[in-house]
């Protein structure tokens, strides 16, 4: 999967300079099948060896002669780099995120949205697994910074999946945790026969401040119901459930 870190676009912010990555860290660009892509999809060129391309006027040119948007594709594709999009362009951005599988990307929540007809897409957001490019731009445009919405989003387009219950979304304070533990448990009930999740939430639900206001609305805002759950459910689980339930709201 695609590694994405979204942020919030601050004024004034120091971004990781692409064209100094790019000349540090890509020495000449290899005859592999994505390095050829990238040339003929983002630039309209054909690759011709490791330091020339020829553009779309049959013209022999250097490949450091790229946009910034191809260089930022060719250091996902041939680096381990987290790479700052900022600086690349809409095309080259929706590029790397509609083809890459593999790397680690930085983009902004206030991003004009990505692609506008919904594309398959193989994208680690926090604890998310995103298949579909309309998701994350639904999240980017109504959701952040809160957690997606895993149930009200239209079923057809939803498109993404909890895959890390450990993995905190916000303050990785303790309510932070049980709400990761009880959406892992609503996406995945066969988790909770997991040693591990129950010891976990055990522990977290222990503790006698724990805020269950703050935990009922961050579960409300993902959508989150639990209207049933099996027999077999341990009790620290429907104690849990229990008191993360909005009586008011249901």
């Amino acid at each position: 999967m695609l590694k994405v870190d979204v942020r919030q676009k601050l004024r004034g912010a120091k971004y990781d300079d692409i064209e100094r990555l790019y000349f540090d860290n890509v020495p000449g660009i290899e005859d592999t099948p994505v390095n050829r892509d990238i040339l003929q999809t983002i630039e309209k060129r054909t690759y011709l060896n490791r330091w020339e391309f020829i553009d779309r006027f049959g013209y022999r040119v250097l490949c450091t002669d790229c946009c910034t948007g191809s260089k930022a594709a060719f250091l996902v594709a041939n680096t381990d780099l987290t790479v700052d999009l900022a600086e690349c362009g809409n095309n080259a951005r929706d590029y790397i995120l509609t083809h890459f599988n593999r790397g680690s990307v930085i983009i902004y929540e206030s991003a004009t949205p990505i692609a506008v007809d919904p594309v398959p897409v193989d994208i680690q957001y926090r604890n998310y697994h995103i298949t579909k490019s309309s998701r994350l731009s639904h999240h980017l445009r109504y959701e952040f910074p809160w957690r997606p919405d895993l149930v009200n989003f239209p079923q057809e387009d939803q498109g993404i999946e909890v895959i890390d219950w450990k993995q905190p979304w916000g303050e990785n304070g303790p309510e932070d945790r049980v709400v990761s533990m009880l959406l892992m448990l609503w996406a995945h009930p066969e988790a909770c026969s997991d040693p591990e999740l129950i010891q976990a939430l055990e522990t977290e639900t222990a503790a006698a401040d724990l805020d269950w206001d703050l935990i009922r609305d961050d579960l409300w805002d993902s959508g989150v119901r639990f209207n049933s759950v099996p027999e077999s459910t341990p009790l620290v689980f429907k104690k849990c459930i229990g008191k993360s339930q909005r009586k008011d709201r249901s």
